[in-house]
């Protein structure tokens, strides 16, 4: 109850742990446009939302650029001892949370654009939205695509 009143939902040992990792030096790479892929995965990461945050669920993913991190949060088998498992993935870009529209769209729809009109080419984006951030809580700006068209 004492965690709750202090804004900790949920298990504070895994927190404080996920929290050591995110504090330690890594090596996050700066976003650039790639030439002449065919194939370009990006993912972004979204926000814990309120019925997370209420089920006392938290933060457990992790991006660094381009790498997103999975933490497990386990117990060895005595039943007491907590410990991360955490799992790296590598993708082509990666966004956290708080990386802004434009950020993402410059790097994702951006060159596709200036491709498709520029080369004359052809090109498919495939976008998965989880069901809830679809809901109309996510709003995206279009400035910058008309800015481009």
């Amino acid at each position: 109850m004492l965690n709750e009143q202090n804004g900790n939902p949920g298990d504070v040992d895994f927190q404080r742990m996920i929290k050591q990792f995110r504090d330690q030096d890594h090596q996050e790479q700066p976003y650039a446009t790639k030439a002449n892929v065919q194939i370009t995965i990006c993912v972004r990461k979204r926000p814990v939302n309120k019925r997370e945050v209420k089920g006392k669920d938290y933060d457990c993913v992790t991006c660094w650029h381009p790498k997103v991190i999975i933490h497990d949060c386990k117990l060895k088998v005595d039943g007491i001892t907590k410990y991360l498992d955490s799992n790296a993935f590598e993708f082509d870009h990666s966004f956290d949370e708080f990386t802004s529209n434009e950020t993402v769209y410059k790097y994702t729809a951006q060159p596709l654009i200036q491709f498709v009109f520029n080369e004359c080419g052809r090109a498919t984006v495939f976008a998965y939205v989880f069901r809830e951030v679809a809901l109309g809580i996510c709003n995206m700006s279009h400035n910058a695509l008309w800015n481009d068209l």
